[in-house]
């Protein structure tokens, strides 16, 4: 099973690893979502971490994406 790392949407994950090279902080956000396999898993400061890091707007998503990293984590298929 992957990482929530590996599942996070190309988009997301590039724009983390860009953060990444700009702030080292980011780093504790990476291996937190590298050490967890499900959502569920995050606590709400890991999301607001994710959501600020990758630079993703909370409007322009709905309840499922916080809830179930709908449209933000890729599904396993």
């Amino acid at each position: 099973m992957k990482n929530l790392y590996e599942r996070l949407k190309p988009e997301f994950r590039t724009k983390l690893d860009e953060s990444v090279e700009k702030y080292d902080s980011v780093n504790r956000l990476k291996y937190t979502l590298m050490s967890k396999t499900c959502w569920h898993e995050l606590t709400i400061e890991n999301m607001k971490d994710l959501f600020l890091w990758a630079n993703i707007t909370s409007n322009d998503f709905s309840y499922n994406s916080f809830c179930y990293g709908k449209n933000i984590i890729q599904d396993e298929s």
